[in-house]
């Protein structure tokens, strides 16, 4: 989700995107414009919209380190399925016979 559709939720809240961050920062924003001046809630926001960015960007890179692991984990099923086996390390091999 990108800051602009959270920051369009928060001002105008026409369900346009889901953004479930959305109602709190309205919230905040709205409270802090209630107890300081103009100048001060720009002061203020500027740290919040960064904080809010990085939370987001964090976000997507976790969401994408576990799609890579969800991938990976479904090549490993189908290699089993032709007696291959996977690792992340050395790729696709197939197995050893057992020396005995």
């Amino acid at each position: 989700m990108e800051l602009a559709e959270i920051e369009h939720e928060a001002d105008i809240d026409d369900e346009r995107f889901d953004a479930p961050e959305a109602p709190g920062l309205d919230v905040a924003l709205r409270g802090l414009s209630m107890i300081c001046g103009n100048d001060r809630v720009l002061d203020l926001t500027g740290p919040l919209f960064d904080g809010l960015y990085e939370f987001r960007r964090h976000a997507r890179q976790g969401a994408r380190a576990s799609a890579a692991r969800l991938i990976f984990a479904a090549q490993a099923l189908r290699g089993l399925a032709y007696g291959l086996t996977a690792s992340p390390l050395r790729g696709w091999r197939l197995p050893l016979p057992h020396l005995t």
